[in-house]
């Protein structure tokens, strides 16, 4: 009887090529690469600096009754002295808030600056929002501000990663601790990171409110925290320098980023 032969002595093994390497580049929202800024200083800056911006979306029912009684309690002698930096639409919709923001210069020349790193066609690297804020909220910083002109989805594929598939205790608190190893989780299950890519993670509360299983291709990374002062100052520099072409960037920031433009290029 004959049989069919399985030996392959005679054939070449089939190569694959390996799938490229993805990173990614993950950042917190609030005193990380924005601060907020008041209506009167926005009207004030904005037509001079592209660093002074706004953007408009619909917070929940519960979050907007917050907003709004906080901004009354200011205008009265409840007063806190808290900084109020949103305001209702006139007429009001009952829907929507608009929120005044100061864009952090190292980060916008970061993101827009290096497309060898983030386009989405060419780049390797991911740009991901994990926040502690409400998901309508940084869906709205992901899709309205701008860097240097484009959006931070024009930029590169930028996502943001829901509030419940990292942050520890989401649904009563915006202060739980992130977890490093979800964060990768959820970006490997999207296709945006391999499990071989380094995943940096910048927060002006890292490490302190990191928690998890980290890797050793896992960056938690402090940057300092980006408030008012600073932003005042940009914009002062923007006012008296419209055109500039590059604004005084503080040298520990801008030593971190070139840290991060090293960290993916290598």
């Amino acid at each position: 009887m004959s049989s069919i032969s399985t030996s392959s002595s005679n054939t070449t093994p089939a190569t694959t090529t390996p799938l490229p390497v993805k990173h990614c580049l993950v950042l917190d929202v609030d005193h990380t690469f924005l601060s907020g800024v008041t209506e009167e200083m926005y009207q004030a800056y904005s037509p001079t600096s592209s660093f002074c911006q706004s953007l408009t979306y619909d917070p929940s029912a519960k979050r907007r009754a917050k907003y709004i009684k906080r901004a009354q309690d200011e205008n009265s002698s409840r007063a806190s002295g808290k900084m109020v930096h949103y305001t209702m639409p006139n007429p009001d919709d009952g829907k929507s808030l608009t929120f005044f923001v100061a864009v952090r210069p190292c980060i916008t020349y970061l993101v827009s600056r290096h497309d060898e790193l983030f386009n989405k066609d060419t780049g390797h690297v991911t740009i991901l929002l994990a926040s502690a804020n409400d998901d309508e909220r940084t869906l709205a910083v992901l899709d309205a501000l701008t860097y240097e002109g484009r959006t931070l989805a024009e930029i590169s594929h930028a996502r943001f990663i829901p509030r419940a598939e990292f942050l520890n205790n989401f649904e009563k608190s915006r202060s739980g601790q992130k977890r490093i190893h979800d964060i990768r989780r959820w970006a490997e299950s999207q296709h945006l990171l391999t499990s071989d890519g380094r995943m940096l993670f910048l927060d002006d509360k890292a490490p302190k409110n990191c928690c998890g299983r980290v890797t050793n291709n896992d960056y938690p990374c402090f940057i300092t925290s980006w408030d008012l002062p600073e932003s005042l100052q940009i914009f002062e520099q923007h006012k008296q320098h419209p055109n500039i072409d590059r604004v005084d960037v503080p040298p520990n920031d801008a030593g971190l980023m070139q840290q991060v433009v090293d960290m993916f290029a290598a």
